[in-house]
């Protein structure tokens, strides 16, 4: 995969990622304790599958895998401002 396209690709995969673990925070009010364990483990599958799309992209590419998972990249504000939201309560 050339640069460009690994760098969005990487970049759409965080932004996946932090959408899905948002929606899975603001469901679990909504759910009973084994309905939400069901979606927790269905939301985990897609996001390990989401990851290995990305360590993929970062053996080809080391260049692009983000501070966050220890790499140089810095990911875009916006990718960012989602976790971090999330993370204070205002998602």
């Amino acid at each position: 995969m050339n640069l460009q396209a690994a760098e969005s690709t990487s970049v759409l995969v965080c932004k996946l990622n932090a959408a899905l673990d948002t929606q899975l925070a603001s469901i679990q009010e909504g759910c009973e304790p084994d309905e939400f364990k069901r979606q927790r483990r269905l939301f985990g599958m897609a996001m390990a599958g989401l990851l290995d799309i990305a360590n993929a992209i970062y053996r080809e590419h080391p260049s692009l895998k983000p501070t966050q998972m220890g790499g140089p990249y810095v990911l875009p504000y916006s990718v960012l401002a989602q976790s971090v939201a999330r993370l204070l309560g205002d998602a």
